[in-house]
């Protein structure tokens, strides 16, 4: 593990951001992130939505050029749908600044305020990812409707089909 030299740089008073062809990048080899199949199904979806409106973090210091800090998934998914190109802002960071900055981004994430999200329609919140389960053990979803728990998850679960070839999930024709 490489050690910390000094304090990195001050970051630049604005942010900075250019597309850089994909072929260039160079994956960090340390990054401990791992994404499922649905995941990566969510992030393709939103990808194709929204296009990348949050950039890949890269190095620019001295032998760790174009190595990505933050953004590897979102680089997967941009390699699989072919694209040529993806935006990037830099950073100039010795090798233990960059592996911190690694975490950071994948680590300090904040949570979800539920009572908040209880205002969403379920729908909403299936159609970004969140799971069913996740989603009926935080927010009573028709609980004055009454059942157990069970059959609410059943209830949410069953308002997206999955396709069993891609694993996408869509809200059926009323």
């Amino acid at each position: 593990m490489a050690k910390k030299n000094a304090a990195p740089p001050a970051p630049p008073a604005s942010l900075v951001v250019y597309e850089v062809p994909v072929a260039s990048l160079r994956p960090a080899e340390y990054n401990p992130r791992l994404m499922t199949e649905k995941e990566a199904n969510d992030l393709r979806a939103s990808l194709r939505e929204f296009g990348f409106v949050e950039p890949l973090v890269i190095n620019t210091f001295p032998g760790r050029e174009n190595v990505v800090i933050g953004g590897h998934q979102r680089l997967r998914i941009a390699i699989e749908m072919g694209m040529a190109s993806v935006p990037c802002t830099p950073q100039r960071l010795d090798e233990a600044h960059e592996r911190e900055l690694n975490l950071r981004l994948n680590k300090n994430l904040g949570s979800w305020d539920w009572d908040l999200l209880a205002s969403f329609d379920p729908h909403e919140l299936l159609a970004v990812g969140f799971d069913p389960r996740e989603m009926s053990f935080h927010l009573d979803l028709d609980a004055s409707a009454g059942g157990d728990e069970q059959s609410r998850l059943d209830k949410v679960s069953s308002m997206f089909i999955t396709c069993p070839s891609c694993g996408h999930e869509f809200k059926p024709a009323s």
